[in-house]
């Protein structure tokens, strides 16, 4: 997952540098703007400094690993990868939606004693208005969240639901009263890999998916969770036999 994310910051970058979506549709000059607001004060996270997170994850699960060898687990949750709003990890344009500037947030930690893990992907959806007649530019900001659940939860399978602000770093100026608890959509995923490919299919669709996945090393097995999508011929991917369907 984390290569994968590694490689998809540089199809960002250029995405946004030549103002293009992923299926090379052309960005007007409203999300021009949403994308400088966001960057405004904070130099978007590239490849290079990605690298550097990557290998402390890397150190980190090795030293969860010794620990596991010596039989001296942690009791509280080890935090393997923690990316934040305010590190601007900005992911491609949306097609169907690009005045939204995404931005990634993560946080992948492992409780040692049962070796379960833990993966929250939460995208922060930022967009640039004028909220007023004096046309004062103000954000406006949409979240999902896409996660394994935690043990113990009532939720602990993979889902994806709608997320309220703060996101850390992002200052929210504008939003709308919202509940205190969304409904936790379940996801065709079974480990962080296919989670991240839920989240890219939810985002970019089946079309750029397909534009995407291969880019990042994304194939075969790897999209089998959600092969499904991907097929035009949906219904004998899905199917079940009335037996199954009426027990």
């Amino acid at each position: 997952m984390c290569n994968a994310l590694g490689d998809l910051l540089p199809i960002s970058e250029r995405l946004w540098r030549v103002h293009q979506t992923v299926r090379q549709k052309k960005l007007d000059f409203k999300a021009a703007d949403s994308y400088a607001a966001v960057t405004r004060h904070r130099t978007p996270l590239d490849a290079v400094r990605f690298k550097g997170l990557f290998m402390q994850s890397k150190k980190t699960l090795s030293d969860v690993k010794n620990r596991a060898s010596t039989k001296k687990p942690r009791s509280d949750p080890t935090t393997i990868m923690d990316i934040t709003a305010e590190q601007r990890f900005i992911l491609p344009p949306l097609d169907d939606d690009s005045t939204f500037v995404p931005v990634l947030e993560l946080k992948y930690s492992i409780l040692e004693k049962t070796n379960v893990f833990a993966l929250a992907l939460r995208v922060a959806m930022v967009c640039c208005f004028a909220a007023d007649a004096g046309k004062r530019e103000t954000l406006a900001i949409a979240g999902f969240r896409f996660e394994t659940g935690e043990q113990d939860s009532n939720h602990f399978y993979y889902h994806v639901q709608p997320t309220p602000p703060p996101f850390e770093g992002l200052p929210l100026e504008y939003g709308f009263p919202t509940p205190k608890t969304y409904p936790c959509i379940p996801l065709p995923a079974v480990d962080p890999v296919s989670l991240l490919v839920a989240l890219l299919a939810s985002f970019y669709g089946i079309n750029g998916l397909a534009i995407i996945a291969p880019e990042l090393k994304l194939e075969g097995l790897l999209l089998k969770p959600v092969m499904c999508l991907m097929s035009q011929e949906r219904v004998p991917c899905c199917r079940t036999d009335l037996t199954t369907t009426l027990r």
